[in-house]
């Protein structure tokens, strides 16, 4: 008996009873079919319903609906679901009827306005034709019309356009998530995350090439986070006697009942990480989280489960399960009995995806929505998840971020197209990529696609030995008919249409595999460098270095061929390089000769780098040019020498005072002020320098001219006098050298009489007279700085470029102690997965005993058994570093004690048993946290401890408690006994580092902040550059003074200056920043309404300067030679606008660090404060809204000098360094400082005033 919902105006599915007529025998809702073809249209034969009185109501809908009585429709549809399609083995028993009343449905919510319902009644219609379409006759037959659809046409249509127009699969369809930032490689160690991956192939199966691809991707992936893997080919037992696919069920239950995980990430074999960087973590608190009251993110309790969408729908080849109850009853639903006749899921074709299907969406549909206020609206992203309509203990995730994006061989169909495909996001890669019906490719196609990705992937941790297979992809597979046209095949095969696009998409790396036998006539285009980048440098034929993730890092043996070949090279290109100019080395580029100009970088780069080391100082740059004269003839291009500096026959420059002037240019150029050059800046100076000597080869002419009036006796250089007679009589001239400024009375107006002496002064650079190089250079650097600007500022392309300070082959090449007792290895795992990752050779002393913490002496004879045994160890391990922690701290004690190791040390957590006086030979870095509830410390006495060791060669890395704000709360946590500041930001790696580091561990680690920086801002500081003396290049002052009323200079938006204090202003770190406030997205849309450049000289002369002086001088007393790219910084000042010209405006001081602090809450001490990011200081509400609504703030040059870590308590001087030498400055981390502290006038220039709304 059926029944039929109660009339009325908002109808809630309350059922009256109906009586039933049944259909005559054989009738077809679909009109006349054959007789294969009849049960799937009438169901005669189905059980466990009434289902001929089903078709009846089907029908009497249908003509409610034809006659537009909408409401009375979706009562009937609404009672038919809840009455033959609740339960999903009675909707199996007529797949297609069932497919019927959840189509109609969906289509009656579409017109009404609710997209989102009905994609998830078309994705249970489609589960149901599905099914149908995959019994016997079951695909000929839906090529009829039954039921009143058709399924092909209408059906499919409707619901991929719906699917299109919604794409569940993008983040920006998504419900609107925290305006809470988190970063995609933020890891909380807090959290255990393990990936399950079962890979059951037999050996015999044509997909058993599979297995070690999979685990090897997974490896390095878990192994970079210290995530558990568990990888297996072994079914779990639990699952065995049902079909393989319930094994990825099956596996994640088993784990959770362990109780070793919080959070299981389930992935199917056939998919790969290929963006290493981004974390489990970063995906829980971004889509499973909720905003605390104060403005925190937290996991919400209340979700349990992750999944994705692809185009067409729910996805479930790829899902995070958490540890809860709900969690492990949730997957137990989906597993059900093992009977089959009890679980209809394992009767349907796709068993578990079904089985996710049903249980995930099923439920929600059974809430009717409300009809009389409906309105047709289009597709937007829903307000909240629960307008998704999934269980409430689910959340959807976008597709390329778990399911993972798809290859473009899954994505070439039309009806594919609504996929996310891999590359096409607005990030430059792809957390996961996965290959749908990977098993229905060629067998040697699978592999090669498969294998793409893997090198993209893996390229951070070792090349993959698949270089055979690569070469000869396409030689098996039959690819003759490919048409020249991009996607069209002669014939329709599918098959073959995925076989081409496969060959034309590995065709376009041309450098990794070579494809000259590629049957296919067509040649495509060289693609983009994001879609090759990781095959094209896996195997580009530079064999002197270990190239990784788009970067390089040089090895030993390596790097000592490239020298080689880099000698060898010099006599090759050394002809080309003295008779072509910068210019036509890159005009031959651009008209694309091959890679010229960068061939000739490299080579010269490699002669002057005299210790292999991968940067060159100013010693070995000027060296290089008085030995080489190939390196001379190139560095000096655009420093024209007299002729007699090079009148060697050699070609080599003479040592003097001019050519070493020029040198010493060139080099601070490049520099920005560092100590060294990496070949990316060297490389960005010559490739500008090259693109104004091209732009001025046109202007030549002109300069010739103006010269020409300036030398009025034609003697070949002009004088000072020479330049106003000039500037007077000719306004070319005036026009040519001071645009803008009226020269005909130089000699009555005194700013104008300063303007040209400035000018003249700047270009004779102190001599009497100027001659024709030092005038064309002058024009080079400033008449044609446009072409500067607009020339490429990084090389990242290069093989030199590294992506951190330490080599992969330096770490490899470190072996590591480290004594058991206390590390991490059992207990906390994660801190030797971290050491792992980070290459280092490790080696375990194990089997020493645990004892009880009562104090320095009964600690030391609980040890001294056992020192004997840890000494045999460093003998036969001849490590470079011995690391221990809590209780292992006794043990090296002992070993500094009795003098058995007095290399550099790494301690984490100060044991009781310290001396009161440090080895006097060893690099030591410490390792503490105020909140130790073990080992009680006094930060005082660590400090005076760590003074006892030997100078610059100790380190404390010390964390505690922020002050509390006005609102009461607390910024940051000092760490506990299990540190676990240590596991962000690579920080445990960072410290063995730094005691490994010939410069001292905490010079080392000051230089290892600058790696928290993204490269765009490395990129735009260097240009800005590092001392004061160079941001005066910018100046536009009179005679670059800055001795105007006004000291703000407007920055044209269109300028290369503007987009560098830009790209600073709107960084994001690489790592996650410990105040996350509101998204980077809103941050980066913010407009900015003006930049104006601060010219202050008597600030600058009467206050910075002198401070820095004082600062070099201190720090060469304590051993430090100053390094403005490390002991200066570039940061953020926020206050209201009046504030901020008051420090803008005052002629000697500017910053007031006596009255100065965090909202007068002194958070880290006393003193005047900075913040490493823009977005903190808006975000913070540290620079008000004036009343047209716009905000401002300065990006200021500070100098840091040695800080330490600040303290709330701290009022005025710092503690001392090295007596009676102080801290410069204080931070708010040791490991990635976000704020910075000054306490002296003079320690921070403002540069620039940013206003924005």
């Amino acid at each position: 008996m059926l029944t039929k919902p109660s009339s009325g105006r908002r109808w809630a599915g309350s059922v009256v009873v109906l009586c039933s007529c049944r259909l005559a025998e054989g009738q077809s809702p679909g009109g006349s079919l054959p007789a294969e073809c009849l049960e799937f249209a009438t169901c005669s034969r189905a059980q466990g319903a009434d289902w001929q009185g089903f078709s009846h109501f089907v029908r009497q809908a249908a003509e409610l609906e034809q006659s537009m009585q909408h409401q009375a429709a979706m009562e009937i549809y609404h009672s038919l679901m809840e009455s033959h399609a609740l339960d999903a083995g009675i909707a199996l028993q007529c797949r297609m009827g069932a497919a019927t009343v959840f189509y109609r449905q969906g289509r009656l919510y579409l017109h009404l306005g609710y997209p989102q319902r009905a994609s998830n009644l078309f994705q249970l219609a489609m589960s149901m034709f599905w099914d149908a379409s995959r019994a016997e006759n079951g695909m000929a037959c839906l090529q009829y019309e039954m039921w009143g659809i058709r399924w092909f046409d209408d059906f499919m249509e409707t619901y991929l356009r719906n699917a299109a127009n919604l794409r569940r699969n993008d983040l920006r369809m998504l419900p609107h998530l925290s305006d809470l930032q988190v970063p995609p490689n933020y890891r909380d160690p807090s959290l255990r995350i393990a990936v399950f991956s079962l890979c059951d192939y037999a050996p015999e199966s044509p997909m058993h090439w599979l297995l070690g691809r999979s685990r090897q991707n997974r490896e390095a992936y878990c192994s970079k986070h210290g995530y558990g893997l568990e990888w297996t080919s072994q079914r779990p037992a639990s699952s065995k006697g049902r079909h393989p696919v319930w094994g990825q069920i099956a596996g994640p239950l088993e784990l959770l009942g362990d109780g070793r995980y919080d959070w299981v990430l389930s992935m199917d074999c056939d998919s790969l990480f290929t963006d290493m960087t981004v974390t489990v973590d970063s995906l829980l608190y971004r889509f499973a989280s909720r905003a605390t009251p104060w403005g925190k993110l937290e996991i919400d309790p209340s979700v349990h489960f992750l999944i994705s969408e692809d185009g067409r729908g729910l996805a479930g080849g790829n899902w995070i399960v958490r540890n809860s109850r709900e969690g492990r009853a949730f997957l137990s639903e989906i597993f059900g009995p093992d009977d089959e006749s009890q679980n209809p899921y394992m009767r349907h074709d796709l068993r578990d995806q079904f089985s996710l299907l049903w249980h995930l969406v099923r439920p929600g549909v059974s809430v009717p929505m409300p009809l009389e206020d409906a309105v047709p609206m289009p597709p937007a992203a829903p307000k909240s998840w629960a307008a998704i309509g999934y269980r409430e203990l689910a959340r959807l995730v976008p597709q390329d971020l778990l399911l993972g994006s798809y290859p473009y061989v899954s994505c070439s169909q039309p009806g594919d197209q609504a996929h996310r495909c891999f590359g096409e996001g607005p990030k430059d890669k792809d957390f996961i990529v996965s290959v749908p019906l990977l098993g229905a490719l060629p067998a040697q196609l699978a592999q090669v696609l498969l294998d793409r990705f893997l090198l993209e992937s893996l390229g951070s941790f070792g090349q993959p030995a698949y270089e055979q297979e690569l070469r000869g992809m396409c030689a098996s597979v039959d690819v003759s008919r490919c048409l020249a046209r991009d996607q069209e095949v002669l014939a329709g095969s599918r098959s073959l249409s995925r076989a081409c696009v496969v060959c034309k998409s590995l065709a376009a790396c041309s450098e990794p595999v070579s494809l000259q036998n590629l049957p296919c006539s067509w040649a495509p285009p060289p693609p983009a460098r994001s879609e090759c980048d990781g095959a094209a440098m896996m195997y580009a034929k530079r064999p002197a270095f270990t190239l990784t993730n788009g970067r390089s890092r040089k090895g030993k043996e390596g790097y000592k061929e490239g020298k080689d070949k880099a000698t060898k090279l010099e006599k090759e290109i050394k002809p080309q390089v003295r008779s072509k100019s910068l210019a036509e080395l890159l005009e031959a580029e651009e008209n694309g000769q091959g890679n010229k100009l960068e061939e000739a970088l490299l080579a010269v780069f490699r002669l002057i780098d005299a210790d292999s080391g991968g940067s060159i100082s100013k010693l070995e740059f000027i060296g290089a040019v008085y030995r080489h004269a190939l390196v001379a003839s190139f560095v000096l291009q655009g420093h024209g020498l007299s002729p007699e500096l090079q009148n060697d026959p050699s070609g080599q420059v003479a040592i003097n005072e001019q050519s070493f002037d020029a040198v010493d240019d060139v080099f601070d150029s490049m520099s920005g002020g560092s100590a060294r050059v990496k070949y990316p800046e060297f490389a960005a100076y010559f490739r500008r320098l090259a693109n104004v000597c091209l732009a001025a080869q046109t202007e030549e002419k002109g300069m010739k001219e103006v010269f020409g009036s300036l030398d009025a006796d034609a003697n070949g250089s002009f004088s000072k006098l020479d330049m106003v007679a000039a500037m007077q009589s000719s306004t070319r001239v005036a026009s040519y050298l001071l645009p803008g400024l009226d020269a005909r009375k130089v000699l009555e107006d005194e700013r104008s009489y300063d303007a040209v002496c400035s000018l003249f002064d700047h270009m004779a650079a102190g001599r009497p007279c100027v001659q024709w190089q030092d005038f064309k250079t002058f024009c080079l650097h400033t008449r044609f700085q446009k072409a500067w600007d607009s020339s490429p500022s990084t090389t990242c392309s290069s093989p030199l470029s590294p992506s951190s300070p330490e080599s992969s082959d330096e770490r490899s090449s470190s072996k590591v102690l480290i004594i058991a007792p206390g590390f991490g290895r059992e207990r906390h795992p994660q801190q030797a997965a971290l050491l792992a990752n980070a290459g280092f050779q490790m080696h375990w002393c194990r089997d020493l005993p645990e004892y009880a913490d009562e104090g320095a002496r009964l600690s030391y004879h609980a040890v001294a058994p056992y020192l004997n045994k840890i000494r045999d160890e460093i003998v036969n391990v001849q490590p470079r570093v011995v690391i221990a922690a809590s209780q292992g701290g006794a043990y090296l004690v002992g070993l500094w004690q009795l003098g058995y190791w007095n290399g550099p040390s790494v301690m984490l957590n100060a044991h009781p048993s310290l001396p009161m006086r440090l080895p006097a030979a060893a690099s030591i870095v410490l390792a503490h946290g105020s909140n130790d509830e073990a080992y009680l410390w006094n930060r005082g006495d660590l400090e005076e401890l760590m003074t006892t060791g030997p100078a610059n060669r100790c380190l404390l890395y010390y964390t505690a408690n922020s002050g509390y704000l006005a609102s009461g709360s607390l910024t940051r946590l000092g760490d506990r006994h299990v540190m676990g500041s240590i596991l962000q930001n690579n920080t445990l790696p960072r410290l063995v580092d730094a005691a490994l580091s010939f410069m001292g561990p905490e010079l080392h680690l000051i230089e290892s902040w600058r790696n928290q920086l993204s490269e765009s801002r490395l990129e735009a500081q260097h240009w800005l550059g590092y001392s004061l003396e160079r941001l005066r290049r910018l100046w536009a002052s009179p005679g670059r003074l800055g001795r105007e009323t006004s000291a703000l200079f407007p920055v044209s938006p269109k300028s290369e200056e503007f987009r560098r204090v830009q790209a600073i202003f709107r960084a994001a770190p690489v790592e996650p920043p410990a105040y996350m406030l509101s998204s980077q997205a809103s941050w980066e849309r913010l407009p900015i309404h003006r930049i104006e450049r601060v010219e202050n000289g008597g600030q600058m002369e009467c206050s910075t300067i002198p401070y820095r002086d004082g600062l070099r001088s201190s720090l060469r007393e304590q051993g430090v030679d100053f390094d403005p790219s490390i002991h200066a910084c570039w940061a953020f000042h926020g206050a209201d606008q009046e504030s901020l010209l008051s420090i803008i405006r005052d002629p000697v001081s500017g910053f007031q660090p006596l009255i100065s602090g965090s909202r007068n809450s002194p958070v880290w001490g006393s003193g005047t404060y900075f913040a490493r990011d823009a977005k903190y200081v808006a975000d913070g509400q540290f620079c008000p809204r004036q009343r047209d609504g716009s905000r401002c703030m300065l990006l200021c040059l500070v100098m840091l000098g040695m800080p330490c870590l600040g303290d709330p308590n701290q009022k005025g001087v710092l503690p001392f360094r090295q007596k009676p030498h102080r801290y410069n400055s204080a931070v708010d981390s040791l490991s990635s400082p976000e704020v910075y502290v000054t306490q002296m006038v003079g320690a921070a220039h403002p540069a620039y005033l940013i206003t924005f709304a």
